[in-house]
């Protein structure tokens, strides 16, 4: 194993995942990314991408969409600060749109050998339901998955 992806969400199961992930990669020499998906609300989205596209709500969904970035590379600096990763390889990558697409993307064009990823995350409006977004991933990764419970 080469190369584990780690998604990551601030939740408690994603940090448990992830120091599984480094578990992991020291073990068999392996590098591990962390992939955070930003969420953008759809009326964000469909409003800047609406008919009615003005300025004003093109720089709002961007304005948006750079704050949520933002603020996930700082829960990301942070949450690696304090992680135990010495002797490992890391990455961190930020992107934008569904969760369960994005991982499995992710997964499938740089080659991971193996996602680690917690069982839930946060949920609501603050983050995603990672639960169904595991599921998913579950169902449709050509690499193995591990689920690690809070």
């Amino acid at each position: 194993m080469n190369k584990i992806l780690v998604p990551y969400d601030g939740s408690p199961a994603a940090g448990k995942a992830a120091e599984k992930a480094i578990e992991l990669a020291k073990r068999d020499s392996a590098e591990v990314t962390f992939l955070t998906v930003v969420h953008v609300p759809s009326d964000i989205i469909n409003e800047a991408l609406g008919v009615t596209v003005t300025d004003i709500s093109v720089s709002r969904a961007a304005a948006t969409i750079s704050a949520r970035t933002e603020h996930d590379k700082k829960m990301v600096k942070e949450f690696l600060e304090k992680l135990d990763h010495q002797g490992v390889t890391v990455e961190s990558k930020i992107t934008l749109g569904e969760a369960a697409e994005q991982i499995l993307s992710h997964s499938q064009d740089e080659n991971f050998d193996l996602i680690v990823m917690g069982s839930r995350g946060l949920s609501g409006a603050k983050r995603f339901l990672l639960g169904s977004v595991a599921q998913k991933v579950i169902a449709d990764a050509v690499c193995p998955v591990l689920v690690v419970k809070e």
